[in-house]
């Protein structure tokens, strides 16, 4: 893939849109950022906005990463490319602009707070199914037992012999 790579960034070396680069996380320099972006393995590939980095999950090789960097790789809707939002998203960095830090700070950890409350009520959720799922199969299992799946074996045994006999 380090070939791929390296002609990748040859490809795109004079583009203003798109940037190839790596980081080593195994280098003191750059463990921050690579825990931050929750880099833990390598090669992980990370594409989009520098502020909400996204995992590409596609092949590796040379056709289909430029595949993909051609197609994906270029300016998005920001504060610096409000021609590519449309009318809503440009009122809404109006308004954000507007905000001191302070409160900016504020609007966004409140923000934060809710998609960690989604996350947390979606960890409880899984959690209680897989209790029913642990639950139903035990009862499953159970309600067999007193069923009296050895019976069923001699009623299958004695039918086989019933039917050879015929």
């Amino acid at each position: 893939m380090e070939d791929a790579w390296d002609d990748l960034g040859d490809v795109f070396a004079n583009s203003k849109s798109k940037l190839i680069g790596e980081v080593d996380c195994t280098d003191d320099n750059a463990r921050e950022l690579c825990a931050s972006e929750d880099v833990t393995g390598f090669p992980t590939l990370k594409w989009g906005s520098v502020f909400d980095l996204q995992e590409y999950g596609g092949p590796r090789d040379f056709e289909n990463l430029k595949k993909f960097a051609d197609k994906n790789l270029k300016p998005q809707c920001s504060p610096t490319h409000m021609q590519l939002c449309d009318k809503t998203t440009r009122r809404e960095i109006r308004r954000l602009q507007k905000l001191s830090v302070t409160a900016l700070d504020k609007e966004m950890d409140d923000k934060l707070e809710e998609v960690n409350k989604l996350e947390r009520d979606f960890q409880t959720a899984v959690a209680d199914l897989e209790t029913q799922y642990e639950t139903a199969t035990a009862q499953r299992d159970a309600d067999k037992k007193q069923l009296g799946s050895g019976d069923l074996i001699l009623m299958k045994a004695v039918l086989a012999q019933r039917k050879t006999e015929l």
